[in-house]
């Protein structure tokens, strides 16, 4: 009996402290992760909209297409003045449209 004690008591043992290995493990990376990818940055964003079954899009409002490019997106400012979301560039950055 007492050495299916001892067995049992090791075994035990043997899980706390795979245990705790693991939650060390775990907290350690996911610092390391946190504090490896604290900087985000695009360089830049290619964008290709097509729609399917007949469904047009538009970035303005009036122009309508199947397809949307880049040269689509980043021109829409001259006709619709609204438009202050458009790629983001070295000049302008990305404005929230949306508040509190």
């Amino acid at each position: 009996m007492k050495k299916q004690d001892k067995k049992k008591k090791r075994k035990l043992l043997f899980g706390i402290l795979m245990a705790v290995f693991t939650g060390f493990i775990l907290t350690a990376s996911t610092y390391a992760w946190f504090t490896a990818n604290n900087t985000v940055t695009v360089s830049q964003i290619d964008v290709n909209v097509a729609s399917q079954n007949g469904l047009q899009v538009s970035v303005d409002g009036d122009n309508w297409k199947t397809v949307i490019s880049n040269d689509d997106i980043t021109g829409a400012s001259t006709t619709y003045l609204g438009a202050v979301n458009q790629l983001p560039t070295k000049t302008n950055s990305m404005v929230p449209v949306s508040t509190i």
